[in-house]
């Protein structure tokens, strides 16, 4: 948080003069300082200015406001100062084009009485280009104090400004008379090596993060940004909700557990001898923040109950700045707030309450904090987004969070990884419940965000507010006529059209070709392709067969397949010297995953307790088909490259395979592997027609699943990692993983979708994986031996 102080000296220039500045640790005001982080407090973690200002005179403050007339054309921008002259004084008021210096829009000059005092002032502004997170078009105000001496300034303050107006209109919350739509992301401060003492390049590195990965909303979660956010935001196009630093957080666990005191109880929010400080926390924000346009509405703060004091924080704000509408999810029941805004709701309660009031309601709805993206995941984003784009009372909202806050630290023996709770002896800690981000801690993008970016991307439906694309007015459909492609129908396995869009010219947040949103349709009417297009390997002679004991035997001078009937396994198979997999190891069936972040609080313990981490098989017939589950196979090192057809390239899930684009992928194993800061399952590939295990040359062996398993209408999932699903769930960092050189292989029958459940609602029921019968085939052919 930053505070402001002021202090005035007699002294001489010459003398010397010190600033003291202290910092208490644990002031009585830490009670509003336990959010969801690690502990990093104790030290000063931004810049600390020290502004000097001519004895003879300067402004003090000053409040930029932009008023559109009904029909968001024309404009007034209202200006407010405070001021210190000791004579009389002209102040020099320009409004430019930013970017364009010189050419000013209006340039006036007034007069200002000796003394302290305030003026306000009020501009006309014909048609000027307007301020959204699409079109962050900015002008710049300029505000001269000019000095004695003419052509020279005792003060000269520059600010951006931007023509735009939040209202709540018809219960929406609208930027210029349109609704927009909230694709937004929690962000705290937090970097890998510095704790909370985040450079500004890491900064701007962020914002552009978000910006081209169609994020449009950030949250302060939750305090109050350093101060170059919002100028950022101001520039590229972000709508921001700036919240007070302020959380009672651990007041709920005092609610919860373990001390079990009641909710009535009368904490800080309800005292009126705690009122100052609340208020003061929401004033310092307003007065720091106040002229950003990117700021669309404000927020009291963050899981601090509900009482007169949020009241009287709501008042003071609506009072000093009633432009902006007021955020506060602990306000459950919208009593101050403009607005309904609630924590991990399920769908089905979200389009309950979206359905209310039917057209006709006064607030809309958003979600504060959804979609927690802890280890693997989030599942459903693309669920939440159909229901917000259903209802137009629900506007979006923030997925929880935008990055891991792992630090990064080494082993005893020199190992780096990213440390979390608990990680340095401390006590009590959040654990890897701080490890919950769309980006990593080094904040490189996760498979998440890669969802996020699909799933938030604003055309190919043609969603936009406020930008214009090709020729289409914003919120328009047209029809596009499809290239002539020939005899689609005749072509042997599938085809699919990719559509791509791409920025045309660069702009101040990606270059030109930057690509916004793609889409794959299907073209033709082929059945889904069954076989791997690479012919199996020939000039084999057929093999021997050999019945001995319990040991199926068939051999030729090329290949041996060895099947121990007794334990229904295959227990060898060798092409041409080439073993596919470790002699005793072949596949099997297994019933486990590591358990996900999102199944550890509630599925995962039912696995266990049901015995699925350690089902054991009864052999009750030779023939060999296989039952529900899946096909785990281990090879040897010779498998170091992997081809498959299916969604790719990176991670792929039941929910959460949006930004999985169909078509023949290569990577290597270490490629295929998803490596995150608490080991779990990852890197599976869903909707997979056939895949390749192949060596150095080329050479390897075909999966296929030759019927459709529940569930998996669009293909199969695989698997490929370096350690056991065991070896996963009992490690809590990466470097307990043993360096391993075998290649695990799965194929799934049928896979449990993932939910966000580590702090949210379960896996919804179309992408879960219940108790049945499950029949499928998987047909392994040697390629290229």
């Amino acid at each position: 948080m930053s505070g402001i102080a002021t202090s005035s000296s007699g002294q001489k220039d010459d003398y010397q003069n010190e600033l003291v500045f202290e910092r208490n640790r644990l002031p009585p005001r830490a009670y509003f300082k336990s959010e969801h982080s690690l502990n990093l407090n104790g030290r000063i973690f931004r810049d600390v200015h020290l502004i000097g200002f001519p004895t003879r005179g300067n402004i003090e403050d000053f409040t930029v406001r932009t008023e559109l007339d009904d029909q968001y054309k024309n404009a007034k921008l209202n200006l407010d100062i405070a001021y210190s002259v000791a004579a009389a004084s002209n102040v020099i008021v320009s409004l430019e084009k930013a970017g364009c210096k010189g050419t000013a829009v209006f340039e006036q000059q007034f007069e200002l009485e000796a003394g302290s005092s305030q003026r306000s002032f009020s501009f006309d502004v014909s048609d000027p280009l307007k301020w959204t997170a699409e079109t962050p078009n900015l002008y710049e105000i300029w505000i001269t104090l000019a000095g004695e001496e003419k052509g020279k300034a005792l003060q000269k303050i520059h600010q951006e400004v931007g023509f735009r107006q939040v209202e709540i209109k018809k219960g929406n919350l609208t930027v210029n008379g349109t609704a927009i739509h909230l694709n937004g992301a929690n962000r705290h401060d937090h970097h890998f090596k510095y704790g909370r003492a985040v450079p500004l390049d890491f900064i701007r590195r962020d914002l552009l993060l978000m910006k081209t990965h169609n994020i449009n909303a950030l949250r302060c979660s939750h305090y109050p940004s350093h101060p170059e956010i919002y100028s950022l935001a101001n520039k590229i196009g972000l709508y921001v909700m700036d919240e007070a630093d302020l959380e009672c957080h651990g007041f709920y666990d005092a609610v919860a557990r373990p001390l079990q005191i009641p909710e009535s109880q009368p904490y800080e929010e309800h005292k009126e001898s705690w009122q100052g400080a609340y208020v003061e926390r929401m004033k310092q924000m307003v007065h720091r923040d106040k002229n950003h346009p990117s700021i669309i509405f404000w927020s009291l703060g963050n899981e601090a109950f509900y009482g007169r004091n949020h009241k009287a924080m709501y008042d003071w704000a609506k009072a000093y700045d009633p432009t902006r509408p007021i955020h506060y999810e602990g306000d459950a029941e919208a009593l101050s707030a403009d607005m309904f805004s609630y924590m991990y709701m399920s769908i089905p309660e979200l389009v309950k309450r979206a359905k209310e009031h039917g057209d006709d309601f006064e607030k809309p709805i958003i979600l504060c904090e959804f979609a927690h993206a802890m280890g693997t995941g989030p599942g459903a984003l693309q669920e939440y987004q159909d229901a917000f784009r259903a209802h137009r009372r629900l506007q979006g909202g923030f997925i929880w969070e935008w990055a891991d806050h792992g630090i990064l630290t080494k082993t005893d023996d020199g190992t780096p990884f990213f440390a979390y709770g608990g990680d340095f002896g401390d006590y009590p800690n959040d654990g890897n419940f701080v490890m919950d981000g769309l980006c990593d801690s080094e904040h490189n993008p996760r498979s998440a965000l890669v969802e996020a970016k699909k799933v938030f991307a604003p055309t190919i439906s043609r969603r936009i507010g406020h930008s214009p694309l090709l020729l289409l007015a914003a919120g328009e459909t047209a029809t596009v006529d499809m290239p002539n492609f020939g005899q689609i129908d005749q072509l042997t396995g599938e085809a699919w059209l990719s559509v791509s869009m791409e920025l045309a010219s660069s702009t101040v947040w990606a270059h030109a070709g930057h690509q916004i949103a793609w889409g794959q349709f299907r073209v033709g009417e082929q059945s889904l392709v069954k076989f791997g297009q690479t012919e199996p390997s020939s000039g084999i002679d057929s093999p021997t067969l050999s019945d001995r004991l319990a040991i199926l035997t068939l051999s030729n001078p090329d290949v041996i397949f060895e099947f121990d009937k007794s334990i229904d396994k295959i227990t060898k198979w060798s092409i041409r010297g080439t073993d596919i997999f470790e002699v005793g190891n072949g596949p099997h069936l297994t019933f486990w995953r590591a358990p996900t972040d999102n199944d550890i609080p509630e599925i995962a313990q039912y696995w266990v307790l049901f015995g699925l981490d350690s089902m054991q098989k009864q052999v009750r017939s030779v023939s060999h088909t296989l039952e529900d589950g899946n096909l785990q196979i281990t090879t040897k090192t010779w498998v170091n490259t992997i081809r498959w057809f299916g969604l790719g390239q990176g991670e792929t899930y039941r929910d959460m395979k949006q930004a999985g684009k169909l078509g023949v992928w290569t990577n290597s194993v270490d490629e295929m592997i998803t490596h995150n800061a608490f080991p779990q399952e990852s890197g599976n590939r869903t909707d997979t027609r056939w895949v390749h295990l192949l060596n150095s040359k080329g050479s390897g062996i075909q999966a296929e699943l030759q019927c459709e398993a529940p569930k998996n209408e669009g293909g199969f999932d695989f698997n490929v990692n370096r350690h056991s699903a065991h070896a996963l769930e009992k490690a809590k960092h990466p470097y307990e993983l043993a360096r391993s050189d075998e290649v695990i292989f799965r194929v799934d029958g049928g896979h449990h979708g993932l939910g966000t459940a580590s702090c949210g609602p379960p896996t919804l029921e179309q992408h879960s994986l219940h108790t049945q019968v499950l029949d499928f085939t998987v047909l392994l052919t040697p390629v290229g031996l």
